[in-house]
């Protein structure tokens, strides 16, 4: 039995409703990942893109193939900066070296 649409009722609820900017709408849970050209994470990590292509090869930082393409997921660009980010040091009171 066919709906007004074309399909029947449980060919409608087993797809999700897209959004025009492409997230499925009615599912707050499973937000999809942010996926970023090369090119873009080469930006926020101010670097060149062949960097960023160099990190990928080499496992450093984590890739998503699409057919041909590469993106770098926005999270694993901002683990990769906390992983690789040197906390500062406590200041520490300055030393008078008398008599030297």
């Amino acid at each position: 039995m066919s709906g007004a649409h074309g399909g029947s009722a449980a060919s409608r609820l087993s797809r999700p409703q897209v959004h025009p900017q492409g997230h499925a709408v009615g599912a707050p849970e499973r937000i999809p990942p942010r996926l970023l050209t090369p090119e873009q994470a080469a930006e926020i990590l101010a670097v060149r893109p062949v960097t960023v292509r160099s990190w990928m090869a080499d496992g450093r930082l984590p890739r998503v193939k699409i057919g041909r393409s590469v993106r770098v997921p926005l999270a694993a660009v901002t683990d990769f900066i906390v992983a690789n980010t040197t906390p500062a040091l406590p200041k520490v009171a300055e030393v008078r070296h008398e008599g030297l």
